[in-house]
């Protein structure tokens, strides 16, 4: 499934994460957002239920699937480390 990729760290401002992610769906139906650690999951999953929220007053139908993944970090101790991620799918469609 295509989208624009979103990465939240835990320093990330959950406004604009949200305002992000209503971009995306307005635009292209679909977003994905990646998280590692609890910190940022917590700022991603904020983001998304205002972001649901805001596209439910729209008339926006929409389909939130969590799932696990792998990534590889860029690291310059040890070139790369690999770390499992959430990926938040939301799926947004206009009723």
């Amino acid at each position: 499934m295509r989208g624009q990729v979103l990465k939240v760290s835990s320093s990330s401002n959950v406004a604009s994460v949200y305002i992000a992610i209503l971009k995306c769906i307005k635009q292209e139906g679909v977003v994905h957002i990646d998280s590692i650690g609890m910190k940022s999951s917590y700022n991603a999953l904020k983001a998304l239920i205002i972001a649901i929220d805001e596209l439910l007053l729209e008339g926006y139908k929409t389909n939130l699937r969590p799932r696990y993944i792998n990534v590889n970090i860029n690291n310059p101790v040890d070139s790369t480390t690999a770390k499992v991620a959430i990926r938040f799918t939301l799926v947004g469609k206009k009723a």
